[in-house]
C-alpha cells in the first residue's frame, strides 16, 4: 500500500493536482510552480482549430460513384462528367444507392443508357 500511494503522490506532483489530504499544510518542495502555457496571440482559437473553414469539397456540386473492386467510392467533384466504371449524380440528391443496385447487376447497355439520362439531368438546371 505504502508503494501504491508512492505513485499516486508522484502522480499528483507532475500533474500539479491538488495535494493529498494527508499533505495539506505541509508544502511540497518536490512541487514545481505551475507555468502558464504559452499563449500565441497572433491567431484566435478558431482558427487554430479551424471551426469555421469551409470544406473545400462544400464547392463541388456533384457526386461521383465508381464501382471498384473494393467497392463503391464515392467522391465529390466539380464536374457532371460520367465514368465508364460508376456515376455522377447531383450532390444533393438522395437516391444513389437505388442507382449503384441498378449498375451492379446490368447489362452491358443499361450503364450507357444510365450516362445519357443522367447526362441530360445534369445539363438542365
Amino acid at each position: 500500500m505504502l508503494r501504491h500511494t508512492t505513485r499516486i503522490q508522484a502522480f499528483l506532483v507532475a500533474s500539479n493536482a491538488p495535494a493529498l489530504p494527508s499533505q495539506i499544510g505541509k508544502p511540497l518542495a518536490s512541487r514545481a510552480a505551475a507555468q502558464p502555457p504559452i499563449v500565441d496571440l497572433d491567431d484566435s482559437w478558431i482558427r487554430q482549430i479551424g471551426l469555421l473553414r469551409q470544406d473545400p469539397d462544400e464547392q463541388l456540386q456533384y457526386a461521383q460513384f465508381r464501382l471498384t473492386e473494393s467497392g463503391w467510392q464515392k467522391d465529390y467533384v466539380s464536374s457532371s462528367a460520367q465514368p465508364v466504371d460508376g456515376f455522377t449524380i447531383r450532390r444533393n440528391r438522395h437516391d444513389f444507392d437505388e442507382m449503384q443496385r441498378t449498375f451492379e447487376v446490368a447489362d452491358a447497355d443499361t450503364p450507357r443508357m444510365m450516362h445519357i439520362a443522367l447526362e441530360s439531368e445534369l445539363s438542365q438546371k
